[in-house]
């Protein structure tokens, strides 16, 4: 029998970020996966901020940029006819802004890659074409019996599980999690082509046309997805066949897309109906879910994958901790009450946004066509509004203020709010992904008091001094005064309150963390 602290189930994005999560924090892991190798089709192909900033605490965020797109503008047409174009690539202001100010096109099997490459950094092996058969929890762990790629039938020992393979996740099943949802009417059709003359890279070409949208993305040289919801003539005719004949696909780019282009060859194309569905819960005692095992939405705004990866960032820390013994049960509780509120508002934005763009409702058709272009040519225009969007794809909208984990002291009202994001540049990191962080936003030096306390519960993390004159101090802040921030490893504020309540500082600590022996 193989042994593991964690078995991760599903080696795509999901289950890659939190196997590099686990193995930085020093976890054994054992993450497996019934296919063959990473993915050869493109799939998932936008990358959001969030997930950048993510991707640098890992190392990989130059590494991705280097080999994706950067999507700066989104130009958005109606029945062919240019509408408006606006900016994707909003700098946040204040303590908001970051290192990264755009989306990037990255196909998903160079994602992959990435991640895998930088599992194996990490002494991490993923053993692939092992499938899981069954899994059964127990009082101090749990047992999965998997098909090795031999064919032999062999058990695996761990004390938790997370089930990170998909939507029709046989972990979910096994531990008994039903999930909730249904399914859209239009067909979702993917296509990976190359275009002559090709459209612009790092532009988003989005066309309202008659009874749904269509869109063009760069995905590299000479390589463009049209993605978009199909009529249910064309959803017959492309069903019919396992690839796609040029001469459909050409005729149905005409028709539809708004572009005087000529489809030059036909790679990687999908067609698919379009489920939404949401786990009742995301933990069953020592078996947690990830990824599309917990929340499954309509493809509007690419949130998919980008919210998977914030599942693995969230819940790895506190493995981590949990693992290690320094932190208390209760913490890994906090996974679930965080992210599937997120989840739910994810997948209820992208309901309505699919619902707008998508639908066969003839109210909502007209009001595509004729309402729908004057609004959005008008708010575009808005600098708020400009940020506005940019957050809501960017997913740097995503809080936990409402977390049994924030605590937020009174007299500490300005500024950073305990649960917010915390921008990378504000933490003074580049890498790592496991350590919590002390931020004192003082003219003072740290009191011996408060390090003492701060290294009684993390003792690896010194307490770092920031000038509340300084650019940085405002930003973290405002007006408001002194204080200390404790920065969790996923970039957001557990606690904000003021450095001398040494008291409400020591009862947080105590609440949450296990102070080694």
């Amino acid at each position: 029998m193989d042994g593991a602290e964690v078995l991760v189930v599903g080696a795509g994005p999901t289950g890659l970020t939190l196997a590099s999560v686990l193995a930085d924090g020093g976890v054994n892991v054992r993450l497996i996966d019934a296919r063959p190798g990473p993915v050869d089709e493109s799939r998932a192909a936008i990358v959001h901020v969030r997930t950048l900033e993510a991707w640098q605490q890992l190392g990989i965020a130059d590494t991705a940029i280097a080999r994706g797109i950067p999507v700066r503008e989104v130009s958005v047409h109606v029945a062919g006819r240019p509408l408006v174009r606006f900016p994707l690539a909003v700098p946040e202001s204040g303590r908001e802004s970051g290192a990264f100010a755009h989306a990037l096109a990255l196909p998903q099997n160079e994602t992959e890659r990435i991640l895998a490459a930088a599992f194996e950094r990490r002494d991490g092996r993923i053993a692939w074409r092992t499938r899981l058969l069954g899994l059964e929890q127990h009082a101090d762990g749990v047992t999965a019996v998997v098909r090795d790629p031999a064919g032999a039938v062999r058990e695996i020992l761990a004390r938790y599980a997370v089930g990170a393979d998909g939507s029709r996740s046989l972990v979910r099943r096994a531990a008994g999690i039903e999930a909730h949802g249904g399914s859209y009417a239009p067909t979702a059709f993917l296509a990976d082509v190359g275009l002559d003359p090709p459209p612009p890279a790092g532009v988003v070409h989005l066309n309202l046309a008659k009874g749904g949208f269509v869109g063009i993305l760069a995905l590299g040289p000479g390589r463009f997805r049209l993605f978009g919801a199909l009529s249910q003539s064309y959803a017959a005719r492309f069903d019919a066949v396992e690839r796609v004949d040029p001469t459909t696909l050409q005729r149905w780019f005409d028709e539809y897309f708004g572009v005087s282009a000529r489809i030059s060859g036909i790679g990687w194309t999908s067609t698919y109906r379009i489920h939404h569905r949401l786990a009742e819960r995301f933990r069953a005692d020592r078996v947690f879910l990830a990824g599309d095992a917990a929340h499954i939405h309509a493809p509007a705004g690419g949130q998919g994958m980008n919210l998977g990866i914030g599942d693995a960032m969230n819940l790895g820390w506190k493995l981590v901790a949990t693992i290690r013994g320094h932190a208390r049960p209760a913490l890994l509780d906090t996974y679930e009450a965080e992210r599937r509120k997120v989840a739910e508002t994810v997948l209820r934005n992208a309901d309505r946004g699919f619902e707008l763009e998508a639908s066969d409702n003839r109210l909502l058709e007209l009001f595509r066509r004729t309402v729908a272009p004057v609004v959005i040519r008008a708010l575009v225009r808005l600098p708020v509004a400009q940020r506005m969007v940019f957050r809501l794809f960017a997913q740097t909208w995503i809080t936990y203020r409402t977390s049994a984990l924030a605590t937020q002291h009174p007299k500490c009202t300005a500024g950073l709010h305990a649960g917010d994001r915390i921008a990378p540049d504000l933490l003074g990191i580049d890498v790592g992904v496991s350590r919590h962080r002390a931020l004192l936003v003082s003219g003072e030096a740290v009191p011996d008091a408060l390090d003492r306390l701060i290294r009684r519960f993390l003792p690896a993390d010194p307490v770092i001094t920031i000038d509340p004159h300084s650019p940085r101090g405002r930003r973290l802040a405002g007006e408001g005064p002194d204080r200390i921030i404790l920065a969790r490893p996923d970039g957001h504020a557990a606690y904000v309150g003021p450095p001398g309540d040494l008291t409400a500082l020591g009862e947080y600590l105590d609440r949450w963390y296990v102070p080694p022996a």
